[in-house]
């Protein structure tokens, strides 16, 4: 078959990139001001960062959930709080899926902290820090996934979408005081760019209030 690929093509039978997108990574440009340069934040840094999630506590203070490995898999780690039930808090894992249950009289970050290190299963996939050990855990919360994995000082490919034609940046427009945009991208044209570690994008357009996509690949 003519351009038989295991790849999506274009209708002009050009091979079309496909990464593996870091969707909840996306950020998204809001070009307000057609007269201003907009810039993205960074999208890695130069050091490793473990994934991580912060679990809701009484108060101001917090409960934080580091994963122990690393890579695309520390992502895939949820974290639950179940209704407070029984007499001892309780700590059950199924596969990368931690479901904690705290005691009906409440407990607190420290407690957590020492029951998460006296499961084998939990402790093997994460570390409790936290602000306070006082803090109470609050229950009853949905699981959340753990995030921010960065594998440190490697560029990261980033896809590049807008809803309106712009002219984007790389290092570096997007880094001066005054920034530059010199690139054009038309409307809902895709592009990547591989970005170094602690850059960042800068946009611009003659449409205000355009917006900019700007999705991350996962990090292995």
């Amino acid at each position: 078959m003519l351009n038989a690929t295991h790849l999506p093509i274009d209708p002009y039978g050009n091979l079309i990139p496909v990464g593996c997108h870091k969707s909840r990574g996306t950020q998204v440009l809001t070009l307000a001001d057609d007269t201003v340069v907009y810039a993205s934040s960074a999208f890695s840094g130069k050091t490793k960062v473990m994934a991580s999630t912060t679990l809701a506590a009484a108060g101001s203070d917090t409960i934080t959930i580091t994963s122990k490995i690393e890579g695309w898999e520390s992502e895939e780690i949820s974290v639950k709080v179940a209704e407070a039930a029984g007499a001892a808090i309780a700590i059950s894992v199924s596969g990368k899926e931690i479901t904690i249950t705290p005691k009906l009289a409440g407990n607190t970050s420290k407690e957590l902290a020492a029951a998460i290190a006296l499961c084998p299963e939990a402790n093997e996939l994460v570390s409790v820090a936290y602000t306070l050990d006082t803090a109470t855990v609050v229950d009853n919360k949905p699981a959340v996934f753990l995030d921010g994995w960065d594998r440190g000082n490697v560029g990261i490919y980033v896809l590049i979408q807008a809803d309106s034609d712009i002219f984007y940046g790389t290092f570096t427009e997007a880094e001066t005081a005054t920034k530059t945009a010199s690139i054009p991208l038309a409307a809902g044209q895709m592009m990547w760019e591989y970005v170094m570690p602690g850059h960042k994008i800068s946009a611009k357009s003659t449409t205000a209030g355009a917006k900019v996509y700007l999705t991350p690949a996962k990090q292995m």
